[in-house]
């Protein structure tokens, strides 16, 4: 326990709490027909958050000195936007925002604001979209102890997948235009995304029964063979010119790789719903996405262990993590007329996810977001 107050992470937790309690308010008041006051608590549950991200040490990340600070330095020493494109290799749209929140007073406090800000309303806006058939207050939950710490660090990555996130589920009910474009969006924080993109389009064909076995198998087969081509090929990019060597380097960068003890609990936490939902298949299904998200939060922690093959599976596993919230919220909700075994499961899966951030997060000291500390710039 030393640790935890030694690192100041009981500022996490405190924020949690405040965080999980205005949701649950604003939840309530939805559920009275009190829709503006309810959308006014959440609200104010991402403003505590995205300014509690904001107002945190460039230290807080590993990311934030790595990479936002160098790029809002360039974008400061930088005489005009176009001097700072054509310096930058970040992609059009980051850029954009990070050459805005240059001209700011605050500037990296903007900055790490805007980012949080971009990551959470797309999941607000998923949690009360299914708001019948998952818990809004349990799907941020998840969302803080498993995925909040490590937006602290890989911010592009976060947002985007964020931003994929809602996307699929508009392609999911057919608003193919909004789902479009929301990809667009993804691919112009992080490029990264455009791989993530084509295995959804891959799953969801195998989901909608549109190829045979045999044919969904190869398919999967050869997005995989093509993971592991990519180091070949952007290297054979780069020796002719085609590709800056700048731009592959952050295509390798990864956080932490894998641990056995952080795929264990992921792999628990991802493994738990998919059983839940394989033993009540038929009884109380709470619709087709249930299952689907379920699958792809689980290949994404398959996808983990095989980046000890491939570090580019380890970029693309952090865009399945996005799918975890809704998984164990699903999961849940599948035994919604035994009250009993509901308040089981909130009870198991907030022990494994309090386990889970702390020895990740906090004993591990994945991405670097403890010790914790303000910043002494605001």
């Amino acid at each position: 326990m030393s640790l935890f107050f030694e690192s100041n992470a009981y500022f996490y937790l405190i924020i949690f709490g405040i965080v999980i309690f205005l949701t649950y308010i604003g939840t309530h008041e939805i559920k009275q027909s009190h829709k503006t006051i309810g959308f006014i608590f959440y609200g104010a549950s991402i403003l505590v958050l995205s300014l509690f991200s904001g107002s945190r040490s460039v230290l807080v990340g590993t990311d934030v000195n790595v990479y936002v600070v160098p790029q809002l330095e360039l974008a400061e020493y930088s005489s005009s936007f176009l001097e700072y494109f054509r310096a930058s290799d970040s992609e059009l749209l980051y850029k954009t925002i990070v050459y805005i929140f240059s001209l700011t007073k605050h500037p990296i406090f903007n900055l790490l604001f805007i980012q949080q800000l971009i990551t959470l309303i797309p999941i607000y806006i998923i949690l009360y979209k299914k708001r019948f058939i998952v818990s809004i207050t349990f799907g941020i939950t998840v969302y803080l102890f498993m995925i909040y710490n490590m937006s602290l660090s890989i911010m592009r990555q976060c947002m985007a997948a964020s931003i994929l996130l809602l996307g699929y589920l508009y392609y999911r009910e057919h608003k193919r235009k909004k789902a479009f474009l929301l990809c667009i969006i993804a691919i112009l924080l992080h490029n990264f995304a455009i791989v993530f993109i084509i295995f959804l389009f891959i799953f969801s064909k195998i989901k909608n029964g549109k190829y045979s076995n045999f044919r969904s198998i190869s398919l999967v087969g050869l997005f995989i063979i093509s993971i592991l081509c990519i180091n070949p090929v952007l290297s054979f990019a780069v020796e002719h010119g085609f590709l800056r060597q700048g731009v592959l380097d952050r295509l390798l960068e990864t956080q932490g790789g894998l641990s056995v003890g952080d795929f264990s609990l992921r792999f628990f936490l991802t493994c738990l719903p998919l059983i839940i939902n394989t033993i009540t298949k038929g009884k109380n299904r709470t619709g087709k996405d249930s299952f689907a998200f379920t699958q792809l939060a689980f290949i994404g922690t398959i996808f983990s262990l095989l980046a000890l093959i491939s570090t580019y599976l380890i970029r693309i596993s952090y865009y399945f993590y996005f799918f975890i919230p809704l998984s164990i919220s699903y999961s849940v909700n599948l035994f919604k007329r035994n009250n009993q075994c509901k308040i089981y499961l909130y009870f198991l899966y907030s022990c494994l996810l309090l386990i889970y951030w702390y020895f990740v997060y906090i004993n591990w000291q994945w991405y670097d977001t403890v010790p914790f500390a303000f910043s002494q710039k605001i």
